[in-house]
């Protein structure tokens, strides 16, 4: 029985590096692909809280108070007027310059 010499032929290294090689490429496309995902998901996350804020704050005058009209502002376009039945008025104002939307009560 003649024994082999122990060892590693040269097709066997390429071929252990070439299939080492293409498992790490298609480890870090996973990790790019994932952290895409949580990056777009971090970010629909903010835009639900931000619209959330938004409803809440325009929709607190609403439960305390009894809408008798709507009209634009005087002098500005993004913006809503509610006039209230006990005489108050508040404005909604939408500054799409500094992406903003505040409320004034007058």
């Amino acid at each position: 029985m003649i024994k082999r010499e122990a060892g590693f032929t040269v097709i066997e290294l390429i071929t252990t590096f070439s299939l080492t090689l293409v498992v790490v490429i298609l480890l870090l496309q996973i990790i790019v692909v994932l952290k895409d995902v949580y990056v777009n998901k971090v970010v629909v996350n903010n835009l639900i809280v931000k619209r959330g804020l938004m409803t809440e704050k325009i929709m607190d005058d609403f439960d305390d108070k009894y809408l008798e009209g709507t009209s634009g502002c005087l002098g500005l376009n993004n913006c809503i007027s509610f006039i209230w039945k006990d005489v108050s008025v508040t404005e909604l104002i939408v500054d799409k310059d500094k992406k903003h939307i505040h409320t004034m009560v007058l």
